[in-house]
C-alpha cells in the first residue's frame, strides 16, 4: 500500500510537470537511451542537456510509456537523476523497458524517449580478469552498507599483502604493517576484520589504517563470520574465537583438533567446517555441538542459500543440509579441490585450475568459464549500491594475484 501511495504521488507530480503552463519550452526527448542488463539490475544510460531534470521510468513490460506506469505492477519512477544510473530490484529472467524524459527549469514535461527492451539474468555464469594484482590472494569481503565508500571491497592475501576498491576492478594497496599471510576478511561493528597465520587480528575504521589487536592464539585463522550481534573466527588446531567488536576476541572450546577452514552464519545457525569432514553448529559462537561426519574430505567452506546449507572441499566434496544438523553426502561438484563457495542470488563455488562452478539449489552445479587456470581461493558477494553504480554480482581471487568479477 505505502509503495501505492508513493507511485500515485509521483504521477500527481508528472501530471502536473506535463500541465503546467509557463517556464519555457519543454526539452526533447533524449536520445542514446540505452539499457545494459545485469544480475537483478540494470544500468540505464542517455546523452544529457545541461539543465535538463531527468526521470527514469523501468517496468516489466515491453511496451512501457510514463502515462501507463501506474498500471503496471512493479513499474519504478526515478526523478531528478543523471546518467548513468543503476536499477537495482528487478526479477532475472523478466523483459523490462525504459523510457527517460526530462523538464527545463518549469517547464512542462518534454518528450520521452522510446522504450528499450532488456533481460536481467544471473550473474556468475561469465567472468572478466581484472589487472592481477601483486601478490596471492587468499581472502577477499565485501563491506556490505559501510559509510567508507572507498573501501567496499578488501582483499588480503600472502605476505601481509591487503588491498581495498571501491568496484572490484580498481585496487589500492594498503599496508597491514605485518607479514604474515592473511586468509578472510569480515565487516561489522562499524570497522573491518582481517585475521590470518599466527592468530592475526587486524582492525580498521576506514580500509587504510589498520592496527593489530590481540586474539589470544597463535594458531592460524582462517575464516569469519558474524550474526550481526557475535564475530566468530575459525582456524587451525579446532581453534574458534568469539568477539562483540572485533577488538575483544575470546577462545571458545571446540571440542575438535581438527583445523576448522570456513564459518558461515544463516538460519540461526553457525556452521564450521573443517578437515576430515568436521561439522560444528552453534546458536550463539559459543557453545558448539559436533555433527555426524558426512565425508573424511576436507571441508574449507560452507554458505547458506535456496534454504540450504553448502560445505564444499577437496576432490569437489560436496554435502547439503536444510537445518546444519543433519547432512547428506552428495554427488562431487568435480574433480577439482574447491576452496570457496557462495551464495548470492544462486551459488558460486571455485577451486584449483580456475574451476567455477555454479549452482540454484545447492546440488546441481555446473561449471563456468574462468578465463584462467590459477587456483581460485576466495570469493565475495555485492547486493549492489545505486549510489556508486556497484552492480550485483561476485568477485574471485586466488594465486598469482588473479582476481575476476561476473556482475
Amino acid at each position: 500500500m505505502r509503495r501505492l501511495l508513493a507511485l500515485a504521488a509521483a504521477f500527481v507530480s508528472i501530471l502536473l510537470l506535463a500541465d503546467c503552463g509557463g517556464g519555457g519550452s519543454p526539452p526533447p526527448a533524449p536520445t542514446n537511451v540505452a539499457a545494459v542488463p545485469h544480475d537483478s539490475s540494470a544500468v540505464i544510460s542517455w546523452s544529457s542537456i545541461p539543465g535538463v531534470e531527468y526521470w527514469v521510468w523501468v517496468a516489466p513490460t515491453s511496451n512501457l510509456t510514463w502515462e501507463n506506469c501506474i498500471n503496471v505492477p512493479g513499474c519504478q519512477i526515478h526523478n531528478g537523476v543523471t546518467s548513468p544510473i543503476l536499477i537495482l530490484g528487478l526479477t532475472n529472467g523478466t523483459t523490462y523497458s525504459a523510457v527517460v524524459n526530462g523538464r527545463s527549469g518549469g517547464s512542462p514535461v518534454g518528450g520521452t524517449s522510446p522504450p528499450v527492451t532488456f533481460v536481467p539474468n544471473l550473474a556468475g555464469y561469465t567472468w572478466s580478469a581484472g589487472k592481477p594484482l601483486a601478490s596471492t590472494l587468499l581472502g577477499v569481503g565485501y563491506t556490505g552498507a559501510s559509510s567508507i565508500a572507498a573501501s567496499t571491497f578488501v582483499a588480503v592475501g600472502a605476505g601481509g599483502s591487503l588491498y581495498s576498491s571501491a568496484d572490484a576492478i580498481t585496487w589500492t594497496t594498503s599496508n597491514s604493517n605485518v607479514a604474515t599471510d592473511l586468509d578472510a576478511v569480515l565487516y561489522g561493528a562499524s570497522k573491518f576484520v582481517v585475521a590470518g597465520d599466527a592468530g592475526v587480528i587486524l582492525n580498521s575504521s576506514d580500509g587504510a589504517t589498520w592496527t593489530r589487536v590481540t586474539s589470544g592464539t597463535t594458531n592460524r585463522l582462517y575464516a569469519l563470520a558474524s550474526n550481526g550481534t557475535t564475530m566468530v573466527a575459525t582456524g587451525a588446531n579446532g581453534t574458534i574465537l568469539a568477539s562483540a567488536d572485533g577488538v575483544t576476541w575470546a577462545v571458545q572450546s571446540s571440542g575438535t583438533t581438527n583445523d576448522l577452514y570456513g564459518i558461515t552464519f544463516a538460519n540461526s545457525t553457525y556452521v564450521a567446517v573443517g578437515a576430515n569432514g568436521t561439522l560444528l553448529t552453534s546458536s550463539n559462537g559459543t557453545a558448539w555441538v559436533s555433527r555426524a561426519l558426512q565425508t573424511s574430505l576436507d571441508l574449507k567452506s560452507v554458505a547458506y542459500g535456496a534454504s540450504t546449507f553448502v560445505a564444499i572441499g577437496a576432490a569437489g566434496a560436496l554435502v547439503t543440509s536444510t537445518d546444519g544438523v543433519t547432512w547428506t553426502t552428495r554427488t562431487p561438484i568435480a574433480a577439482n579441490s574447491l576452496s570457496a563457495v557462495v551464495y548470492g542470488t544462486q551459488f558460486i563455488a571455485v577451486g584449483s585450475g580456475g574451476g567455477i562452478f555454479t549452482s540454484l539449489d545447492g546440488i546441481t552445479w555446473n561449471p563456468a568459464v574462468s578465463g584462467t587456470t590459477n587456483d581460485l581461493m576466495a570469493l565475495a558477494f555485492s547486493p549492489g549500491v545505486a549510489s556508486s553504480l556497484l552492480d550485483v554480482g561476485y568477485v574471485a581471487v586466488g594465486a598469482a594475484g588473479v582476481n575476476l568479477t561476473a556482475f
